[in-house]
Formats: C-alpha cells, structure tokens, sequence
C-alpha cells in the first residue's frame, strides 16, 4: 500500500514564509490572491525552485501527496495555508491554491487519483528531511 503525507506539502510551504525576511521589492500583504495569475507567479518564483532542488524521491512522494489530498479533500487546506505565516491571505476557496501549486509543479497532468482508497495516510514530520536533501 503506498503511503501520502501531508508534512510534505507543509515543508514547501513554508518557504512562503521566507518571503518576507528576504524578498523586499514586493508588497505580498496586499496581493488579490484570488487572482490566479499573481499567485501562480508567486508560486513559481518562490516555491517552484526549492521544488526542484529537492531529490527525486522528494518530489515523488510529494507529487502523490498533493495529488491525494487533492483527491479527496481529506487536507484542511485553510488551516495549513495560515499555519505557515504566509504573509498574504489565501484565495477564498484555499485548495485553489494548492491547485494552482500543483499545476505550476507539474503542468497538465491531473492531479486525480484513480483509487484513493489504496492509500493510507501517516503522520511523519520528519519524512520530508529525510527523503528531502538534494539530488
């Protein structure tokens, strides 16, 4: 059975959260963030790269993660959205971001799992910082 977890999709986040601290030529507190073109921007820019440098066992565990919570809505994506600091409000239906997140990372491929039930979700914060260091 293979395994989701949502600490995967948390650690990417929290990048946003860096944003702040380094990035001081744009306001992000005042963004429309139902906009999906400003978000996707910023999701590009910001989280995109770090994706990337990620090992491929990251990316494909993160990959199925998101594609599962995705799936089945079984992700408070409000309350993980604001649990990492983001400097700027989440669009007003939050999984649209992570939507959007998932459509900058991996382009047209649906996100759409076939049999979610044969997956079982854990609960493992330290996963991503195992499997996480680069390629």
């Amino acid at each position: 059975m293979n395994t989701v977890n949502a600490n995967y999709i948390d650690d990417i986040m929290g990048h946003l959260t860096e944003i702040d601290d380094y990035d001081t030529d744009f306001d992000y507190t005042n963004i429309d963030s139902d906009d999906e073109n400003i978000v996707k921007e910023i999701i590009s820019s910001k989280l995109k790269p770090n994706f990337e440098e990620m090992s491929d066992d990251y990316k494909g565990r993160f990959k199925l993660s998101l594609s599962y919570f995705l799936t089945t809505n079984k992700l408070d994506f409000e309350g993980l959205f604001y649990s990492n600091l983001v400097s700027f409000a989440p669009p007003s239906e939050p999984k649209y971001f992570f939507a959007w997140m998932w459509e900058e990372f991996f382009g047209n491929e649906s996100y759409e799992l076939a049999n979610p039930e044969n997956y079982k979700e854990v609960d493992d914060i330290y996963e991503p910082t195992r499997y996480g260091s680069s390629k």
